[in-house]
């Protein structure tokens, strides 16, 4: 009988344990813009809906983890009023309002890397990584190719690359907000821009690293973080 209550109260604890981290994790917000502008910074975590309070007039725009954006907004009396945004481009919007962010967006039907981690090379924009080295994609892996990989500010030869054909990607070390002009040789008139960045260690939570990630332009991965964020770890 002891053994069973044991193994009960302790797979009650286990539960209850699992269910308040999920609710921590669901509940935290990214701040997009708010009414006064000195309210809350743009891009502040904040804990829950229910920790804001807003005076009549006050308004401030989330996003919640799940990708969903809305905006609360203070009146005389009772809860703060939510709007939700369900628009089709709500979350790219609300993102592009986080930083200087270089639209580039996937389209329906355009093919896209396989992981969040990867850096379109057909695509200009800005990519992050977890680490100094990023995987670069590209969309037509049927020939084998020389990649060539040169930066604006270097006289030094380009880099060239040997990439073999059916092989989708390679990976490439690079310095940190550096842009690199890649293509390959015999297309060297359609270069394309890509600069990267490395998401400091420290920054381990998805809902903190899509902030820092919409923040240096790394928008079509912060999209691709939600819901969930589960590609994102």
């Amino acid at each position: 009988m002891r053994i069973r209550q044991t193994l009960l109260i302790g797979l009650v604890l286990c539960c209850g344990f699992q269910m308040a981290l999920a609710d921590e994790i669901d509940s935290h917000l990214i701040v997009v813009e708010s009414t006064p502008a000195n309210l809350f910074e743009k891009g502040q975590i904040l804990a829950s809906e229910k920790s804001i309070k807003l005076a009549t007039g006050q308004r401030v725009k989330l996003i919640a983890i799940d990708g969903t954006v809305f905006t609360l907004i203070g009146k005389d009396f009772g809860a703060s009023t939510r709007h939700i945004d369900d628009s089709k481009d709500a979350l790219e919007k609300a993102l592009l309002l986080l930083g200087d962010v270089n639209k580039n967006i996937v389209r329906s039907g355009e093919k896209q890397p396989t992981g969040v981690w990867m850096a379109n090379i057909d695509m200009d924009g800005n990519y992050c990584s977890l680490k100094n080295k990023i995987t670069l994609w590209r969309s037509d892996a049927n020939q084998t190719a020389t990649l060539l990989i040169e930066t604006d500010k270097s006289n030094a030869e380009p880099v060239k690359i040997n990439w073999p054909a059916k092989k989708e990607t390679l990976t490439f070390a690079f310095r940190q907000g550096t842009k690199y002009w890649i293509y390959f040789d015999h297309t060297q008139d359609n270069q394309h821009g890509l600069t990267f960045y490395r998401i400091p260690a420290h920054i381990k939570k998805v809902f903190q690293r899509v902030r820092w990630m919409a923040k240096q332009g790394c928008l079509q991965q912060a999209i691709r973080c939600f819901p969930g964020g589960r590609q994102c770890q």
